[in-house]
């Protein structure tokens, strides 16, 4: 499988300017010539590894520092703040989103900062929904406990040895008394799935393939 380019012309042309670099200075120290540089920069070139080696060499440069952008969700991120009503008019597509980000990141997160503040149209900036999406951008998706206790729970129903909609449902009826049932999509209309505490049901949609009745459960 062909690895995704790196494109990071933005944060190697701050790292030439904090040292106070020409692009020819800084050319030589990185093996190329100024004109690739200029390329690099300019996002018309990616990185090649060779050319990261030099960084971290020449520069001691990190290159997680690369990530930022997970900070405020990446793409997907940014393409949620701008679905934003008051953005409607302007037919921001996903190209511009992407072309955005990769050439500005830094404007890019300042936009995100001062969406994130204001919030959403017609919500407050303290909306629980808008402060939880932020802390799951902020902590990239991961949860460290949270996947710890994944692991060990699935190894406690061997769900690798075995079929795990099985394993699920029979865990969901013995743990906590919930049954599982799968309902027509004109009971369920505009759902994949409820749950139903009154009648102890977890209650999936008929278009749900396996995979997915799985993943919801």
């Amino acid at each position: 499988m062909t690895e995704e380019s790196l494109f990071a012309g933005p944060a190697i042309r701050r790292l030439r300017k904090r040292e106070g670099l020409t692009q020819a200075a800084a050319a030589k120290r990185l093996d190329i010539s100024p004109s690739y540089l200029n390329l690099i920069e300019r996002n018309q070139r990616p990185v090649s590894a060779r050319v990261m080696m030099q960084l971290v060499s020449q520069f001691d440069f990190d290159p997680r520092s690369l990530r930022g952008d997970d900070a405020i969700g990446g793409v997907e991120g940014l393409i949620r703040r701008f679905a934003d009503e008051r953005f409607a008019d302007l037919g921001i597509d996903r190209d511009e989103v992407q072309e955005f980000l990769a050439a500005s990141p830094q404007l890019a997160s300042a936009f995100a900062r001062l969406y994130d503040k204001a919030g959403p149209a017609g919500l407050e900036a303290d909306d629980p929904l808008s402060a939880s999406r932020r802390e799951i951008e902020r902590w990239r998706n991961h949860f460290a406990d949270l996947d710890n206790a994944a692991e060990e729970l699935a190894d406690e129903m061997r769900l690798s040895r075995g079929d795990i909609g099985i394993a699920l449902t029979e865990r969901l009826r013995e743990r906590h008394q919930l049954s599982v049932r799968i309902l027509p999509r004109d009971i369920l209309p505009g759902s994949l799935r409820r749950l139903d505490l009154h009648a102890r049901q977890i209650q999936l949609s008929e278009m749900l393939s396996m995979p997915s009745r799985n993943f919801q459960l």
